[in-house]
């Protein structure tokens, strides 16, 4: 049984969305989404991917899904102490760049009071005839535990039923002190890869003198999606095997690779931990890791000041031009950037979803260049089967922070 909710249409003014914590950067182009997003202290809550409850005959009705997602992610942000005028970022998983277009052009008929930063990345699905789903991130209203994340089990009606076995997670934290572990990757079968890869980021957490309870995320970049069943398997048992019952959110994308799955985290660290010393910011490698010019193995955080900036892309005439959309994307970036005072020296971490061969080969060059080789971003690169908009073969989701 669907549920009927009723979206009450209301208009915040800018002054009432700074009060709210949240201040959003709109783009100089008509956009139903901001740029960018400033989080300025906020406690805040992620999601794991949210799906449509879906019947086999609404397996092909774009617009009857995206009001299912709509529905679902109204009772999961209420259940979270949220609501959709509180959302900082959406990142959409969508099976079709068209199903990205037709979420763009609907957002803000369904919801006019809410303008988050978005990303989109078109992958298949776990979840059975699923045209769409969506992680969130918004500010949360609940209580948490600033020295710890606070994880919850969400019933999503969009699992019931599919081969997902995980159930839905959403965690609250504190977002002053983050934690941010690029994609990590080992070798082996599929579900043998994804435990040896699990523990290989537990390991770097302890590293960090932290552990389970910090960890907010994880996004695995995986193939085939249609072995995602197993894929939960294997975290579900793993974070069983450490003692713990609610697992962290969960995104699952599908990549082309020569390995099965990579994983990258997201945790945050308590209140009187002392790593950072007085920086907003580190950068950090770790022990028994190769270090690189171009990304690092961890970001670090002491900011009150965090910036999640919308998947951006380059001018149309550029689409498909391999290093010259890959320039005018980082253009785009930059003047992103500068509108929230910030730059490429306090980028944290970066998704670099791309689906053509000559972009990304162009990313560790023009990255060399454009890149302070002593502040490099956490970072995950995802060969994908396509980035969310028609022609283009690339799009970044990045995370900054204020200028010192």
């Amino acid at each position: 049984m669907h549920r009927i909710i009723l979206f009450t249409l209301l208009v915040f003014s800018p002054i009432s969305l700074c009060e709210a914590g949240l201040k959003f950067i709109e783009s100089d182009e008509p956009s139903a989404f901001s740029d960018a997003v400033i989080i300025n202290g906020e406690p805040l809550v992620q999601t794991g991917q949210i799906f449509p409850e879906v019947n086999s005959d609404q397996k092909n009705s774009v617009s009857v899904q995206f009001d299912l997602l709509l529905n679902e992610m109204q009772h999961v942000l209420a259940e979270s102490g949220s609501s959709f005028n509180e959302i900082a970022k959406l990142n959409f998983y969508v099976t079709d760049d068209h199903v990205a277009q037709y979420i763009r052009e609907q957002w803000s008929q369904k919801q006019p009071a809410s303008k988050p930063a978005v990303c989109f990345v078109t992958t298949p699905l776990p979840v059975k005839n699923a045209l769409m789903a969506v992680d969130v991130l918004a500010k949360n209203s609940g209580k948490i535990n600033s020295n710890q994340a606070t994880r919850v089990n969400i019933k999503a009606e969009g699992l019931t039923g599919t081969n997902n076995e995980t159930p839905l997670s959403t965690v609250r934290y504190a977002s002053e002190r983050m934690v941010y572990i690029s994609g990590q990757a080992k070798k082996g079968t599929l579900t043998e890869a994804t435990t040896k890869t699990l523990q290989s980021l537990h390991d770097s957490l302890k590293w960090m003198k932290l552990d389970y309870s910090h960890v907010v995320q994880i996004k695995l970049f995986m193939k085939p999606m249609s072995d995602s069943s197993a894929v939960y398997k294997s975290i579900k048992e793993f974070y069983n095997n450490l003692g713990v019952k609610t697992l962290p959110a969960i995104s699952l994308v599908e990549w082309e690779s020569g390995l099965p799955v990579e994983i990258e985290m997201v945790a945050v660290y308590p209140e009187e931990y002392k790593f950072l010393g007085m920086t907003s910011a580190q950068y950090l490698t770790v022990p028994g890791m190769v270090a690189s010019s171009v990304y690092c193995r961890v970001a670090v955080t002491h900011s009150r000041k965090l910036v999640y900036i919308s998947g951006l892309y380059s001018k149309k005439s550029l689409a498909g031009k391999g290093e010259q959309e890959l320039r005018n994307l980082y253009s785009r970036l930059q003047q992103v950037l500068n509108k929230v005072n910030s730059s490429f020296d306090y980028m944290i971490k970066a998704t670099y979803y791309v689906s053509d061969p000559a972009t990304s080969g162009a990313y560790t060059p023009v990255r060399m260049e454009l890149y302070n080789y002593m502040r490099p971003p956490a970072a995950s690169k995802a060969a994908v089967q396509a980035v969310g908009s028609e022609g283009h073969t690339t799009t970044i989701d990045m995370i900054a922070i204020g200028k010192d």
